[in-house]
This record gives C-alpha cells, structure tokens and sequence, in this order.
C-alpha cells in the first residue's frame, strides 16, 4: 500500500458565492447610510447654486470614494442616481458624470446642457490629488 501525503494547500477559495437581490440592497443602503452621514441633502434649484454649492458636495464624494471602494464602485456606476439617493438634487439641465484614471481614482465633470443644444457646457471639474512634501 503506498501513501499519499496529503498536505493541505491554503490557496484561496474559489467557490462562487451568489448574493440575492435581498442581500445586495442591504449592502447598497448600508454603504449609503454611512456616505449620508457626511453628507447633508440638498436642493440646487439653478446653475448658480450648482457652480458655488456643488463642488463641495462633490469634494466630500471624492474624499468618500477614496475611502471606500464599494461606496466608489456606487458612485462610478451612476453619478447622478447617488447623488439622488444621498439627498442631492440638481436641475434637470445638470449632469454629472465620473471617470476613472489609470490610478483608479474618480474624477468628476459637472455639465449643463442648453436649451435647443445637444452640446453640453463643461461648469467645471474635480478630482483628488494625493501630493507629499518634506
């Protein structure tokens, strides 16, 4: 009888775990709860108020999507419906979009886009520059 050595390996699982939809909800409202908690809501009612409020509303976002990954992930799938959940309302002529750079760090544009126009009006941008000094 010959034996064979049975050393256990420890690599990592590569079982397939399925969340339900349930599941997946919960972990979305729990990553919004914790982003809410820095985050006041807010009515913008024009493009003013977008140009002077936002930025900052969007500086905290970015500072939370350092932090965060599954709150980045959130964000980065749908700007405007986050800000949405997070109580942030901007005119209908706004848009937010938010991308990605080779250091996986969101950067964010803020558009208007004109009456009778199918161009959009870059209002400005953000994104977070990690820089060290001595």
């Amino acid at each position: 009888m010959t034996q064979r050595n049975t050393k256990e390996k420890s690599n990592p699982s590569t079982a397939l775990v399925v969340q339900s939809a349930e599941t997946s909800q919960k972990k979305q409202i729990s990553i919004l709860s914790w982003a809410a908690e820095n985050i006041d809501g807010e009515s913008l009612a024009d493009v003013n108020e977008v140009k002077n409020r936002l930025p900052v509303i969007l500086g905290k976002i970015l500072a939370l999507c350092w932090l965060n990954e599954d709150f980045q992930t959130l964000f980065l799938e749908n700007p405007s419906a986050c800000l949405d959940k997070l109580g942030i309302e901007t005119p209908e002529d706004v848009s937010v979009a938010a991308q990605t750079t080779n250091t996986k760090r969101p950067s964010i544009i803020v558009f208007e886009k004109r009456p009778g126009s199918n161009f959009k009006l870059r209002l400005f941008s953000l994104s977070l520059t990690l820089m060290a000094s001595k």
